[in-house]
């Protein structure tokens, strides 16, 4: 396929994606978390143009409408752009394939911690708009840096919540502030809206018993065969 040469560029300090940028493209697929690697091929007005080394039989039933995450790193950072897969390219379906271009690319600090998607208990409370507000909900996934849960709470990006998530004798707390609100989509896998909170303050103790519990739960899916955490 041919690159217009004014599109060759990887410009590795900008704050945009670039023709050559390895991306991880991240979908939900019957209410799982996945993702694929793969490569920037071409930048166009409207489109982001992305090949897979591999045929991916999941990609291939992609249809226009699909919800993507992209991120590419840069250096310490990693760019993020929430986008809709928009056609296949070619007549082969799951190598390459085209995305709606980015409007918003957001600069984000590159996770430090693992993440294992797990359903556990979280109660939640925040002071909002003058009132005390609390629930009882469940994770979609956590990390010893931050934690996603489902939530009909009237939260915003940037709200700062009490969270405390429990399994059995496990438990810890923290103080958290929103980062990421997504819809409830029911074709998507998210019966209710999902919140993204990053830890503010959490005790060394707590901190070490998250990773610990993840660590255990990653033992024990691999025990049983599970490949993914």
């Amino acid at each position: 396929m041919q690159i217009p040469a004014s599109e060759q560029n990887d410009q590795e300090g900008s704050d945009d994606f670039h023709v050559h940028d390895e991306v991880r493209v991240g979908p939900r697929i019957n209410g799982h978390n996945v993702s694929f690697r793969g490569t920037v091929i071409g930048v166009q007005a409207m489109e982001l143009w992305i090949g897979l080394a591999d045929t991916d039989e999941r990609l291939a039933a992609f249809e226009p409408g699909q919800l993507l995450n992209i991120a590419t790193p840069r250096g310490a950072r990693a760019l993020v752009v929430d986008t809709t897969f928009t056609r296949h390219i070619g007549p082969r379906r799951g190598r390459l394939f085209a995305t709606t271009r980015p409007g918003e690319v957001r600069s984000t600090q590159l996770r430090s911690y693992i993440r294992l998607e797990v359903a556990i208990a979280a109660n939640v409370s925040a002071y909002l708009k003058g009132r005390f507000l609390s629930e009882t909900s469940q994770t979609i996934d956590i990390s010893a840096g931050g934690v996603c849960f489902e939530s009909r709470l009237p939260v915003a990006v940037g709200d700062r919540l009490t969270v405390q998530i429990q399994d059995g004798v496990f438990s810890a707390s923290a103080d958290a502030v929103v980062v990421r609100v997504d819809a409830a989509a029911t074709s998507l896998g998210r019966k209710m809206p999902w919140v993204a909170v990053r830890f503010l303050s959490i005790v060394e103790a707590d901190q070490d018993r998250i990773t610990r519990y993840i660590y255990g739960e990653v033992r024990k899916r691999l025990q049983h065969g599970e490949t993914s955490i």
